[in-house]
């Protein structure tokens, strides 16, 4: 069988999470896609980490101080290169580092395979290139009502210039089937500028499961201790964007989502992002 890398690119563990059930749907959600394209447990998946200012998801887990509610998971290497997690059955998970900035303009960068943290608030350009020196992959996704009029027109510019601030587009597993692909999309992949699919898991409890349900593919994958850098690598060479694995999100479920999401940050709107 051919071995590939089932990526999402677009993970957030949230503070209502809980490892056990998180890694649980993780492994569910890979190995239902695997299924789907017929590939076996030598292709592995994995978790781009998107994290928000003051989440530290991924450092609970380099210091192992997490996995304790988590049975039958170890860590069998951690840098911040790249983790990896192994379960007693031979599953297998990825976990790469990255932060998830918002912009001046009140757009998202992901900035994949660093821990450096990028202060919020500032222009677009500055973080894409604040991105690129500290060797990341930058990644604008796209999120409900974020890229319309004027926010839009600024995602259309950036793919103009995209050449001196190169950058990804990002597609979300929460996306409605019922919603028009977006224009941009199009318009990204006229520039050869790749779109990327992630989960995108919201802050709400039933998004525990969301990990691993929507990504991308990584074909050809070779095993290495640096997974983090080779799929740095592998992202700044594609002119195309890599075929998605997974669905998109119900018309009903991508409503309560965002009503749930609405409800909570008049909530608790300092703790919602």
């Amino acid at each position: 069988m051919t071995r590939s890398l089932l990526v999402d690119g677009h993970v957030h563990f949230h503070s209502c999470f809980s490892w056990d059930v998180f890694l649980e749907f993780v492994a569910r959600n890979f190995s239902a896609a695997r299924r789907v394209r017929g590939l076996g447990p030598e292709s592995p998946g994995c978790l781009l980490f998107t994290e928000a200012a003051g989440a530290n998801a991924y450092q609970s887990i380099l210091h192992r101080g997490c996995l304790n509610g988590a049975p039958g998971w170890r860590i069998a290497r951690a840098d911040e290169d790249s983790i990896l997690l192994a379960r007693e059955d031979g599953e297998t998970i990825i976990v790469v580092p990255g932060r998830q900035v918002v912009t001046a303009e009140r757009l998202e960068v992901l900035s994949v395979g660093s821990v450096t943290s990028y202060p919020e608030g500032q222009p677009i350009r500055t973080v894409l290139q604040s991105a690129a020196r500290h060797g990341a992959v930058a990644v604008v996704p796209w999120g409900f009502g974020k890229w319309w009029g004027r926010r839009g027109r600024i995602v259309r510019t950036l793919m103009d210039v995209h050449h001196d601030v190169p950058f990804c587009v990002g597609d979300n597993g929460g996306r409605g089937r019922w919603l028009p692909r977006p224009p941009l999309f199009q318009t990204a992949i006229d520039f050869g500028i790749p779109v990327l699919g992630g989960s995108d898991p919201l802050p709400l409890p039933s998004h525990v499961t969301r990990a691993g349900s929507y990504g991308f593919v990584l074909d050809d994958w070779c095993e290495t201790s640096r997974p983090a850098g080779a799929i740095k690598d592998r992202l700044r060479s594609l002119t195309r964007s890599p075929e998605s694995f997974g669905h998109l999100s119900s018309t009903s479920a991508m409503v309560r989502c965002q009503l749930g999401l609405r409800w909570q940050r008049l909530r608790t709107p300092s703790q919602i992002s």
